[in-house]
């Protein structure tokens, strides 16, 4: 990803939106994700500044390979410096100066994330836990059941492969979670075996999972 790094806070203000626009183009990113990558790009130079008034050299060859040539031409242009790719007068001052140009600019775009509004970030998505109870239920509402090959083993074949499904014990919770579902008689319906009562829990969530 190519993002133009500009020397100024006035030339960042002026093309940094058209910069956007023209990388969206070729690849999706968002506003917040465009602002925090130019942030963290501006903060890293302020950052790695050379400090001291001895350090002119190094100062110099840090923003030469830092910025682009002919915008740095232009941040020189009031002082008529030819050639400054080799020379300049006054490193220690104007470079500093520049530096205070690149703390606007990346404390302007903080700002800016702060105001962007929260639907702009990513949304988490819910999680849904089942209990095995309403897993024996959605599975029965599903018709996993009524299947050629589920009808084709013995209902003991079926209970151990439900079992295994949920880690339950199948001649314990499946088989009798399943006479559950089936049966008229209330006394399969007790407290411990409650499949029951999740279908039209299930029929619901069936209808409504996206």
């Amino acid at each position: 990803m190519e993002i133009t790094i500009y020397c100024t806070y006035k030339d960042f203000k002026t093309y940094y939106l058209n910069d956007f626009r023209v990388l969206k183009e070729n690849q999706a990113i968002s506003i917040r994700d465009y602002y925090s990558i130019l942030s963290e790009k501006y903060r890293f130079i302020f950052n790695s500044f050379p400090l001291g008034k001895d350090n002119q050299q190094e100062k110099k060859s840090f923003i030469e390979s830092t910025f682009n040539k002919e915008r740095l031409e232009n941040f020189f242009l009031q002082l008529i410096i030819k050639e400054f790719a080799i020379t300049y007068e006054n490193a220690y001052e104007i470079t500093d100066k520049m530096m205070d140009e690149i703390f606007h600019i990346f404390t302007f775009l903080d700002e800016e994330i702060l105001k962007l509004p929260e639907q702009d970030a990513p949304k988490k998505k819910i999680k849904i836990t089942l209990s095995n109870s309403k897993k024996i239920a959605l599975l029965f509402e599903l018709g996993i059941f009524e299947t050629p090959i589920m009808k084709s083993l013995t209902p003991t074949k079926q209970n151990e492969i439900i079992g295994l499904l949920l880690d339950a014990d199948p001649k314990e919770f499946v088989y009798k979670n399943r006479l559950n579902l089936i049966s008229k008689s209330p006394k399969y319906q007790i407290e411990k075996y409650t499949a029951y009562q999740y279908l039209d829990e299930m029929k619901d969530l069936i209808n409504n999972t996206k």
